[in-house]
């Protein structure tokens, strides 16, 4: 049956004193997103470029020249970029059911008796008092 090793991935390995994946304050990625991606940079760049064979239009001049092109030639596609790039994408609503998450089923579905969350909320919550208190005199 599954749930007996649903309950044992559950549970942190031997050794693990803190209950948690990461030490309290250090980030699981310190040097975090990337700003941009170097393709989007360089399009940027050359956006800014002097359009081939007119000097006083840049690249980007060009394109929204062709894009205005294609919309009044009533290409759907083109009017469409048009007004989502000038008036802002129409709002999208999305259709969500929500089922409500049962905690008794959890319990029974992995095996888990109420003494042994009871045990383990305490166990977690006493690690994090001695945790705070320690932060706290080091301080």
């Amino acid at each position: 049956m599954q749930t007996r090793n649903k309950r044992q991935m559950a549970k942190f390995e031997k050794g693990n004193n803190h209950g948690n994946r990461f030490e309290k304050n250090v980030s699981g990625n310190p040097a975090g997103r990337p700003k941009s991606a170097m393709l989007s940079d360089a399009l940027r760049r050359k956006m800014l470029d002097a359009m081939p064979g007119a000097s006083e239009k840049t690249v980007a001049d060009g394109i929204a020249d062709a894009l205005i092109k294609q919309a009044l030639n009533g290409e759907v596609s083109a009017i469409k970029e048009v007004f989502d790039r000038t008036e802002g994408r129409a709002r999208q609503f999305v259709d969500v059911e929500m089922n409500v998450f049962s905690w008794k089923a959890a319990i029974v579905d992995y095996g888990i008796t109420p003494e042994e969350i009871l045990t383990e909320a305490k166990r977690l919550l006493a690690d994090e008092f001695e945790n705070d208190n320690d932060e706290s005199i080091s301080e």
